[in-house]
């Protein structure tokens, strides 16, 4: 795998990170430090789900694996 080809895939990756965090950040400079830090958790709970999901459907497609069911995912997966 070429750098380009890992950059194309990583860079969005970081994005979603980068704008958790702006994010939480925002809503804790306008609601409150608890409020931004729950923001974060939350959205970094999400995202190790999505995570989750995808290993598992790969797990299943590793038991038997065939071509024609090949399982979709976004980003890195």
């Amino acid at each position: 795998m070429s750098t380009r080809d890992r950059l194309r895939v990583l860079v969005p990756a970081f994005l979603r990170v980068a704008a958790l965090v702006v994010f939480a950040v925002t809503v804790g400079w306008l609601f409150g430090r608890t409020a931004g830090l729950w923001v974060a958790v939350i959205g970094l709970g999400l995202l190790l789900a999505t995570h989750l999901f995808y290993a598992s459907l790969l797990a299943g497609w590793l038991e038997a694996p065939r071509l024609e069911d090949i399982p979709n995912g976004v980003g890195v997966w």
